[in-house]
């Protein structure tokens, strides 16, 4: 298999049309969607952008909608879309917003971008109001490891145990957890 495109590439390259028909991209929104619905956020941030696509999308219903990435051109994207209020390129353990600034932050597929976590988590405490809600994401199972994951810098990827230990190791309380997409594995 031969991975040519990082996901900030194929971002920028596919936009919103290529994530209408794609598979994942629509679960993972559906998924997304029902828990920022459920969360009812005045304040969201999505920590790690991209695009601003999901943001643009899962924000609709929010004051103050905001995101963050490493990647200035993707931000650069994010920052034009109508429903993002705000954008900007960054450190997700350096963030430039004042403590307690969002009711909701949604890392997708972000954690396994870091080889140590708990600094990510813990700036995202910082940012996020004391009864806010923190939505994750991130991909399951080491053993399916392949060259997606080397081709986006990913470090790792998770299990619910991994998790589920280490979440709360910054703070918070796990509410739900769950595999997505697992059955249609062999």
């Amino acid at each position: 298999v031969t991975v040519s495109t990082t996901l900030h590439e194929y971002e920028r390259e596919s936009g919103e049309e290529q994530a209408k028909n794609d598979y994942w991209a629509q679960t993972r929104r559906g998924i997304l969607e029902q828990w920022v619905i459920d969360c009812n956020p005045d304040a969201l941030l999505d920590l790690g952008c991209g695009s601003g696509y999901l943001a643009n999308y899962l924000g609709t219903g929010a004051s103050l909608v905001a995101g963050a990435d490493i990647d200035a051109s993707s931000v650069s994207l994010a920052s034009a879309r109508p429903n993002v209020d705000s954008a900007v390129v960054g450190d997700a353990t350096k963030l430039p917003y004042k403590s307690d600034t969002f009711d909701c932050i949604l890392l997708g597929d972000v954690m396994e971008h870091f080889e140590e976590p708990l600094p990510l988590l813990q700036e995202s405490s910082r940012v996020l109001h004391s009864n806010g809600e923190l939505i994750i994401s991130v991909p399951a199972f080491r053993w399916l490891w392949g060259p997606h994951d080397e081709h986006n810098n990913h470090t790792d990827r998770y299990t619910m145990n991994r998790l589920s230990n280490t979440v709360p190791r910054a703070g918070f309380t796990l509410m739900e957890h769950r595999y997505t997409n697992f059955f249609p594995l062999p």
